[in-house]
């Protein structure tokens, strides 16, 4: 059982290896901002990817980027994809699809080709608002805090949770979840708890509240009802497992509510 901790001092793995599902949607800049706390952090495929190429431990990922297009993607947006991969030499597969079930569709779609490929390994899902990384063998630090702990089966940078009310009191939490922007998890925990399929059969993905409820909530619902937890970077030491008391500050509304919390507002993942 590995119970390494994030500051050990083997955080430095040359010879392992990932998988990385990137997601972007065809109409979004390859360099575009996104502000936090008034100022603009750089995000999107183009910094993501040429921060990640200038970093120790890049060939040790396989990236599947997943390209969301409205119907088809015309060959001049193509191009951009294929000319970004080509001058950063990663080991990236390009797939474009409709843009069913948004993200979380994609997400979809490259653990399904994980599942064709029959890699069995670490994995990682995540969209083109994050930004980073800035470290060499930066997928280290997730791999470490997912085994930090006992079964615990996703992991991200933040969490969220909605109120349970009981006559007008709080009396504990539900939907518990990993934010979606970024989701580490594994093979065997992803196979188990959903089998070929990420996506649940009738539910609805095209509305944004079906996409929140059954995509970001629902992965991480499933997770925590196969007996899985829960547990984010932004407090390592904490973990979640459904039927226990909700140990993290963030909860419904966090993001726009809390002023202490707002440095967690941002996607950076390293």
């Amino acid at each position: 059982m590995i119970r390494d901790v994030i500051g050990s001092r083997d955080i430095l793995f040359p010879t392992r290896k990932w998988k990385l599902v990137i997601v972007d949607w065809e109409k979004y800049d390859l360099y575009r901002e996104k502000d936090f706390n008034g100022k603009k952090v750089p995000c999107g495929l183009g910094p993501f990817l040429e921060n990640m190429s200038r970093l120790k431990g890049n060939q040790n990922v396989s990236i599947t980027m997943v390209i969301n297009t409205a119907m088809g993607c015309a060959p001049e947006l193509r191009v951009k994809y294929h000319d970004l991969v080509k001058r950063t030499g990663l080991n990236v597969e390009i797939f474009f699809r409709e843009n069913v079930a948004r993200d979380i569709g994609a997400y979809d779609f490259g653990y399904k080709k994980a599942l064709e490929s029959n890699y069995d390994g670490d994995i990682a899902f995540m969209n083109s608002s994050v930004s980073g990384p800035f470290t060499d063998y930066w997928l280290n630090k997730f791999r470490k805090l997912h085994y930090s702990k006992e079964n615990i089966g996703l992991t991200g940078t933040t969490l969220n949770m909605f109120p349970l009310i009981e006559n007008g009191n709080e009396v504990g939490c539900h939907k518990e979840h990993v934010q979606s922007w970024f989701l580490y998890s594994n093979m065997t925990v992803l196979k188990k708890a959903f089998g070929n399929s990420l996506l649940f059969e009738g539910a609805d993905y095209k509305e944004k509240q079906g996409l929140i409820e059954n995509g970001e909530i629902g992965i991480s619902q499933r997770i925590l009802n196969e007996g899985f937890g829960i547990n984010c970077m932004s407090f390592p030491e904490l973990s979640y497992f459904k039927g226990e008391n909700w140990p993290y500050p963030f909860r419904l509304g966090w993001r726009v509510k809390n002023f202490e919390l707002q440095k967690y507002i941002n996607t950076t993942i390293v």
